[in-house]
C-alpha cells in the first residue's frame, strides 16, 4: 500500500468568509515574510553595488528622452485618477468633428425613431412604385 501526504489545513483566514481577527492575522502573516524577502534582497543588493557608479563604467549612458521618469509616472497616475486636472492639448489631436469638411455631424437615432424591417420594406415598396 502507498503512502500518501497528509494534506495540510490553511489558515484559518484564508477561508470564503473568514473571521475578521483571522484574516487580519493571516495578512500580517504574510506581509511579514515579504518585508523579510525584500529585506534580504535588499541587502545583498547593497553589497554588490559599486563604490563609484563612474570609475566602473568606461562610458556613462545619457537617459533615453521617450523612457517615462518617476516624477512624470505619478504626475501621469494622478491625473488618471483623477487627483490632478488633464491637461488641454487640443492642439496635438484633430477630433472627427474638425476633419470633416462640410462641418456636419451625424446626430445618433433614438431608438423609438429607428425603423424596423416592415416599414423598410414598405418604404422600399412605395420608392419602386414610384419609379415604375
Amino acid at each position: 500500500m502507498e503512502r500518501v501526504e497528509h494534506v495540510t489545513v490553511a489558515h484559518a483566514g484564508a477561508s470564503y468568509n473568514p473571521d475578521f481577527d483571522d484574516h487580519q492575522a493571516l495578512l500580517r502573516q504574510e506581509h511579514n515574510k515579504e518585508f523579510k524577502k525584500i529585506k534580504s534582497q535588499d541587502s545583498y543588493k547593497a553589497k554588490a553595488k559599486p563604490k563609484s557608479m563612474i570609475t566602473n563604467c568606461r562610458y556613462i549612458l545619457k537617459p533615453s528622452l521617450d523612457v517615462a521618469t518617476e516624477e512624470e509616472m505619478a504626475i501621469e497616475s494622478m491625473r488618471g485618477l483623477g487627483i490632478l486636472p488633464e491637461e488641454d492639448n487640443d492642439d496635438q489631436y484633430e477630433t472627427e468633428e474638425e476633419t470633416t469638411e462640410s462641418g456636419f455631424v451625424k446626430k445618433p437615432v433614438r431608438a423609438e425613431d429607428r425603423k424596423d424591417k416592415k416599414q423598410r420594406r414598405k418604404e422600399k415598396r412605395v420608392l419602386n412604385a414610384q419609379r415604375a
